[in-house]
């Protein structure tokens, strides 16, 4: 993607299709370039040609699925940042 304005290009990785509208739109209105995929088969091939800056994935829930996502990642994007996040429903609330 075209790089607008000298912001990094984000794309948004998560499973859910309400977080990533959610956070495309705040992206954009922010001024960033951005797209977004589901983790399905597919999405890294997707963000190889779309060679974004930044990518923004839901954590996966168990920690080796979190640590292939930043590998597979890396390995198609070595010089892309990538952010881990977590959706509320991801939390647990303690008692």
């Amino acid at each position: 993607m075209k790089r607008e304005g000298g912001l990094p290009v984000v794309l948004v990785i998560d499973d859910a299709a309400e977080h990533r509208l959610h956070l495309v739109t705040l992206l954009r209105k922010n001024g960033y370039p951005c797209a977004s995929t589901s983790p399905a088969p597919g999405a890294l091939e997707f963000a190889a040609r779309m060679k974004p800056d930044l990518v923004l994935a839901r954590r996966p829930e168990s920690a080796s699925a979190s640590t292939r996502l930043l590998v597979d990642v890396k390995r198609v994007l070595p010089a892309a940042r990538v952010v881990l996040f977590v959706s509320p429903e991801d939390v647990v609330p303690t008692s």
